[in-house]
């Protein structure tokens, strides 16, 4: 009789893994489930971690502040040593940021965007507990941040996790961190409208149609367990305010112009705090600069303790009103100073919480401003205050349509919607006329990262189009009559044409979209050439023009490919771009840089 060693019956974790997802793909095979079907189960999967995660990282916060703030001050003896308990949630977050998560330091929704547009979806497992830590951590004891951004980046790291088990595909794996992504917005918020558009506007940005249910389960099932544990509440309860009429138009035109440009002044004071604790306090080690900035913080409490943490109770009030417009002012100011101080210095939490209070703050003392000229005429300054939180968090994050509805779902306010539109489009113009960046796009594009519609333009920006450029390719002569012309559409490969005449020089393009309601009557197909239906005259992309500029023609023009001259003044063609060679030369360049990057 053979005996076999008990430990050596144990599977270990890689092959543990493997087995689970041996099982898990049989099971799908036998209940004939497609790609799509199994990236839904997995979504669902996502959702409910989603929620469940964010229940447990605001049990986290809750139960720091609570140990910290109820109890230490009173071991502490002493109200002026306050500033030490920011001090050591910084050198927390700090530490942890040094020796475990390096993605931990800051927002976390900067890193999300990263791992999806350099990193092909990959984001470590380590990085749910590690931001989950650092953030409770600096949050709960007095650190000025958000609580969405961990959240966010926490959803997305479990959605990555998940997606990394099964071998997904990049699509696939970027899909399941949106889910993440999304999941924890409608957690946190209690607003699941708002998070699937989100995580399609801020993280995905160039997301397609079979991306959309996947994220939209998550972002339901992980309010479903939120509301299954909390109970339906909105986040914040106003009164029920409404629009007076037109003529408010005029004063929301105001508070959306300050809103917006607060925005973009945020945005730049933010990294400018960023910059000077990175490249001037080079003396410091990068784990001790949290504290410090932690420390700070605490200082600025002493005064005003209601500019600590992530600070809902302060919104609560300026959404009714309860603020006077010194108080307001100063608030909305200290804030500001507050949260660059806690995340430019390395701490860890969210931009979005912040944005809200200075919008509320800002909002309800253009209220009590307007209110003193038209007493009685203008809607309360609560109303303001809901408008100017909507305002701010768009003018930041650049994305009006999610910051309309996170509003309207955390507060249940629909009578003051069209303002709240309204404010929040104008907000986005005026921040970025002063800042092209967001709140979330900037961090990258300070490292190098240039987004252009989810990609990193400057991976292709030492690239020319000479080097992919196709030198031989099919046009289009001048005569030519449309039935052969949609012929050579249904049968090539692309669907754009450059149109030469019998001397060889360039006349213009065909493109696809202008001739689709053509093709479908026959009998025009003898009498069109291609003359006649020529489309607008194509960008000017030359052999040295950066495939990043080509990037940027292709999503302006919506085409698959675009001429390439020999000169500006030259009709010449030298050959033609595509749309499917660039994309192939972005992969290839973003999976070179990830090996440089691993080797390093």
């Amino acid at each position: 009789m053979v005996s076999v060693d008990a430990e050596s019956q144990k599977l270990n974790p890689v092959t543990r893994q493997h087995v689970i997802k041996a099982l898990l793909l049989r099971l799908s095979s036998m209940l004939n489930l497609t790609e799509q079907h199994f990236l839904i189960a997995l979504a669902m999967v996502v959702g409910v971690g989603g929620g469940a995660s964010s229940i447990l990282f605001h049990e986290l916060l809750q139960l720091t502040q609570e140990v910290f703030f109820s109890q230490a001050q009173g071991w502490i003896g002493s109200v002026f040593l306050l500033p030490l308990l920011p001090a050591l949630g910084g050198l927390f977050a700090g530490l942890i940021a040094v020796y475990y998560a390096g993605e931990a330091r800051g927002a976390g929704v900067s890193e999300v965007i990263r791992a999806i547009v350099t990193r092909r979806g990959i984001i470590r497992p380590r990085v749910m507990w590690a931001k989950g830590l650092a953030s409770g951590v600096t949050l709960g004891m007095g650190g000025s941040g958000g609580s969405e951004g961990p959240i966010v980046q926490i959803g997305a790291a479990l959605g990555s996790g998940v997606g990394q088990i099964f071998k997904l595909s990049e699509a696939n794996l970027k899909t399941l961190i949106a889910c993440g992504a999304s999941a924890g917005i409608a957690a946190i918020f209690n607003a699941p409208i708002a998070g699937v558009l989100f995580a399609l506007e801020v993280i995905l940005v160039d997301f397609t149609v079979s991306a959309f249910a996947p994220v939209v389960i998550s972002a339901v099932l992980s309010a479903v367990v939120v509301h299954e544990y909390w109970g339906d509440l909105a986040v914040f309860t106003v009164p029920d305010y409404h629009f007076v009429d037109a003529s408010e138009l005029g004063w929301y035109l105001v508070l959306a112009a300050l809103a917006g440009g607060g925005g973009g002044a945020f945005i730049r004071i933010l990294y400018g705090t960023d910059h000077f604790f990175e490249h001037r306090l080079t003396h410091l080690p990068i784990w001790a600069k949290p504290a410090l900035g932690g420390a700070l913080v605490g200082c600025i409490g002493l005064v005003f303790p209601e500019v600590m943490g992530v600070g809902y109770p302060t919104i609560g009030k300026a959404l009714h009103g309860d603020l006077l417009f010194q108080t307001a002012a100063v608030f909305l100011l200290l804030k500001v100073v507050t949260t660059s101080l806690t995340l430019g210095s390395g701490g860890s939490g969210g931009f979005f919480a912040p944005s809200l209070f200075i919008g509320a703050a800002l909002g309800e003392a253009f209220g009590l401003f307007a209110q003193s000229y038209l007493p009685g005429v203008v809607s309360p300054p609560g109303a303001f205050a809901l408008v100017g939180m909507g305002a701010f968090v768009a003018g930041t994050t650049h994305a009006p349509l999610t910051a309309t509805l996170i509003i309207f779902e955390m507060t249940g306010s629909y009578h003051i919607i069209l303002p709240l539109m309204f404010t929040t489009i104008v907000a986005v113009v005026v921040a970025r006329s002063i800042e092209s960046e967001s709140i979330y796009s900037l961090k990258l594009a300070r490292e190098g990262v240039r987004l252009h519609h989810g990609r990193d333009l400057s991976v292709l920006e030492q690239i020319p189009v000479s080097k992919i450029m196709r030198t031989e390719y099919d046009f289009i002569r001048e005569h030519t009559p449309l039935g052969e012309i949609v012929s050579l559409i249904q049968h090539g490969s692309l669907h754009d044409f450059p149109v030469l005449n019998r001397d060889g020089l360039f006349l213009g393009m065909i493109w696809f979209r202008d001739i689709r309601e053509v093709m479908l009557e026959n009998d025009m197909y003898a009498f069109l050439i291609a003359e006649d239906v020529l489309g607008d005259a194509p960008p000017q992309l030359l052999p040295r023009s950066s495939l990043a500029e080509a990037l940027v023609q292709f999503t302006r023009h919506d085409t698959d490919a675009l001429p390439v001259f020999r000169s500006p003044s030259d009709n010449h063609l030298v050959g033609v771009m595509t749309r499917a060679d660039l994309m192939r030369c972005y992969e290839r360049e973003l999976l070179l840089r990830e090996r440089e990057t691993v080797s390093s």
